[in-house]
C-alpha cells in the first residue's frame, strides 16, 4: 500500500550552492568559532575569504561578541583593515 504521491509541479531543481569567498585577498575576512576536543575551550580563527589564511586566532573561556570583535581587531592591526566583515553564527 502506498499513499505517497509524486506530484511533479512540487518537484523543482534545488539552487546551486552560493560561495562568498572573495576574488582578491584582504577584502573580506571569516570568523570561525568551535569547541576544542583537548581542553573544551573555544576556539576562534579570523581567516582571509579569498586565500584561507588564518590571519589571527585564540582561545577562549567562551564564544562571546566581545572576544570576536578581538579577533578581528587583531586581524585588521596586523594585516589591513578588511573592506567587508562576514561572520557565521552558532
Amino acid at each position: 500500500m502506498d499513499f505517497s504521491q509524486e506530484n511533479k509541479n512540487k518537484k523543482k531543481r534545488r539552487k546551486d550552492w552560493i560561495r562568498y569567498e572573495r576574488k582578491h585577498s584582504l577584502t573580506a575576512i571569516h570568523l570561525d568559532w568551535h569547541t576544542s576536543k583537548i581542553d573544551k575551550k573555544e576556539v576562534s580563527a579570523a581567516l582571509d575569504d579569498s586565500s584561507r589564511y588564518v590571519m589571527a586566532g585564540d582561545e577562549f573561556d567562551a564564544a562571546t561578541g566581545e572576544n570576536s570583535i578581538g579577533i578581528v581587531g587583531c586581524a585588521g592591526r596586523v594585516w589591513v583593515d578588511p573592506k567587508d566583515r562576514t561572520g557565521d553564527n552558532r
